[in-house]
C-alpha cells in the first residue's frame, strides 16, 4: 500500500511537470502561430510561461536590492559596456525636446575620444533636422558618423523598426544589404515569420553611408501588454524572398567582438 501511494505521487509530480514543460515550449510556438487556427488554443499556455517569467525577474530583482548580493553582481558587472540615458536632468540642461541633432554629434565626438569602440543608438532618425543657423545639424550629425568609423575599427549603428508582413513585396532598403545575418536553414520551411521595414521610421538618407551599422529594435508584446520577449534577429522581406537581420544587440555584439554568430533555424 505505502509503495502504491508512493508510485502515485511520483506519477502525479511527473504528469504535473511534463503539462508544465510543454505549455512554456508550446507557448514559444505561439508567437509563431497566432495568425494560424491555433493560435487562440497556444494563447492559452502563454499564461504559464509569462508568470514563470514573471517569478524569474521578481526574484532577480529581489537579490540586486538586497544589500548582501549588490557588491557581488558589481563585481560580474560587464566593465565594457556603457547605458547612456535621457533622464529629467539631461532635458533640463539641454533645454529642448527632441535633443537637437547637434548635441548627438558632439556625444558621438566625445565619445569617440573616450575611446568607445562601438556606439548602438536606440533612437530614430526618420526626418530631417530644421536648420536655424548656418551648419545643418544632419551634415553635422553624418560627419560625426564618418569621424567615428574612419578607422576602420569603430563603428556607429542606427536603428529602424519592423512590422507585421503586409504581402506588398517591396524590396529592402538597399543600405540594409551591409548587415544581412549570416543564417542556415535546416529545411525550405524551417524559416521564422516575415517581417516587413517600416520605411516611415527608416533613418534619413543623409545618415545613411556603408560605415553605419542599421539594426532592428522590435519587441514582442504579449497578450497582457508587458513586453518580455526581444526579437534578436528579423526575417525580412525582400520582394519574393527574404532574409535575415541583426537586432541593435546583436549587431553591437557582432561589431565589437568581431564574431559574427550564425543563425540556424
Amino acid at each position: 500500500m505505502r509503495f502504491f501511494g508512493i508510485s502515485v505521487r511520483f506519477l502525479g509530480i511527473t504528469l504535473i511537470t511534463l503539462f508544465c514543460a510543454g505549455g512554456i515550449l508550446l507557448s514559444f510556438s505561439k508567437r509563431d502561430l497566432a495568425r494560424t487556427s491555433y493560435g487562440p488554443t497556444l494563447g492559452v499556455l502563454t499564461f504559464f510561461e509569462d508568470r514563470f517569467q514573471d517569478l524569474k525577474t521578481r526574484s532577480h530583482l529581489t537579490n540586486v536590492r538586497d544589500s548582501a548580493n549588490r557588491e557581488v553582481l558589481r563585481s560580474r558587472q560587464e566593465k565594457n559596456i556603457v547605458l547612456i540615458n535621457i533622464d529629467d536632468d539631461s532635458l533640463s540642461k539641454i533645454g529642448t525636446w527632441p535633443i537637437p541633432r547637434s548635441v548627438h554629434a558632439k556625444m558621438i565626438r566625445q565619445l569617440k575620444a573616450f575611446g568607445a569602440k562601438v556606439v548602438a543608438l536606440d533612437i530614430l532618425y526618420p526626418e530631417k533636422a530644421p536648420v536655424c543657423g548656418p551648419v545643418d545639424p544632419d551634415q553635422d550629425f553624418a560627419a560625426a558618423l564618418k569621424e567615428f568609423g574612419a578607422d576602420g575599427e569603430s563603428s556607429v549603428i542606427l536603428t529602424y523598426e519592423v512590422d507585421d508582413d503586409d504581402g506588398s513585396k517591396a524590396p529592402l532598403p538597399e543600405d540594409l544589404l551591409f548587415n544581412v545575418q549570416n543564417s542556415q536553414s535546416k529545411g525550405e520551411d524551417a524559416k521564422m515569420e516575415m517581417a516587413v521595414v517600416n520605411l516611415a521610421n527608416f533613418p534619413i538618407r543623409d545618415l545613411l553611408m556603408p560605415d553605419v551599422g542599421l539594426a532592428h529594435i522590435s519587441a514582442n508584446e504579449d497578450s497582457d501588454g508587458v513586453f518580455r520577449n526581444y526579437k534578436i534577429v528579423a526575417n525580412l522581406r525582400d520582394g519574393e524572398d527574404s532574409a535575415y537581420f541583426p537586432s541593435l544587440g546583436l549587431l553591437a555584439y557582432h561589431n565589437f567582438t568581431g564574431h559574427q554568430s550564425k543563425l540556424s533555424i
